[in-house]
């Protein structure tokens, strides 16, 4: 699923509300990276199955659970931008966004 944006929000009547596109653009300038055409998130925790044949999906609450986590390994160097979903005008964070906690490990 794509990272929400200034046009997602306009449209659910919330002008100005923070959006994982904005703040991934932001990351990626202070490290001089051209953001035009920049990847969409891989989104771990969130919960949007596919419920039709039609390829029609619904966004339902995340099922996962504090403590849950996802653990990779880099093979080479990299940048990695981490959004904590902001939305909360829907049921995908259940309308409360939380915290998100990453580790670093060499």
């Amino acid at each position: 699923m794509p990272a929400c944006d200034n046009n997602l929000y306009e449209l659910m009547g919330a002008k100005n509300h923070p959006s994982c596109r904005d703040n991934l653009n932001s990351t990626l300038k202070d490290f001089d990276v051209d953001v035009d055409g920049n990847p969409d998130p891989v989104n771990l925790f969130q919960n949007t199955p596919i419920v039709d044949l039609d390829g029609r999906w619904e966004v339902r609450e995340s099922v996962a659970k504090p403590g849950d986590y996802v653990q990779f390994k880099a093979l080479e160097e990299l940048l990695v931008v981490v959004a904590a979903c902001s939305m909360d005008l829907s049921d995908l964070n259940g309308g409360t966004p939380t915290d998100l906690m990453l580790e670093v490990f060499e």
